[in-house]
């Protein structure tokens, strides 16, 4: 399945300080632009994408049931079935199979993708 672009709309610079590690980390990018796409979020998010993705760098999770296993629900404030259809529907993107793109368009107007 080809998943198409997620767009920032945030015009919000993903190489900000704030999100940069999380940009350049092709996990911890598909986790943060798929939850963001689908859930809406707290201010707390990107702290929870960082410990996400360094549960993800420790375990390595290659299954489903791993990766339900990496994201804590109590965190998320979603039900277990809530995060195990998320990493079902997205589990080639989360593990790395499939890389998930964005667009994002800067103050001026600007287009940047990749």
């Amino acid at each position: 399945m080809e998943l198409e672009n997620v767009m920032v709309t945030s015009h919000s610079d993903p190489m900000q300080p704030a999100t940069r590690k999380i940009f350049l980390d092709n996990f911890g990018r598909s986790f943060y632009l798929l939850w963001r796409r689908d859930h809406m979020v707290s201010n707390e998010f990107i702290t929870l994408c960082e410990l996400i993705m360094d549960r993800f760098d420790v375990l390595k999770p290659t299954t489903l049931e791993a990766l339900v296993g990496i994201i804590p629900i109590d965190d998320v404030n979603f039900s277990t079935k809530d995060v195990k259809d998320f990493c079902a529907k997205y589990e080639s993107y989360l593990i790395g199979d499939s890389r998930v793109g964005y667009i994002y368009v800067n103050k001026s107007g600007k287009v940047e993708n990749d």
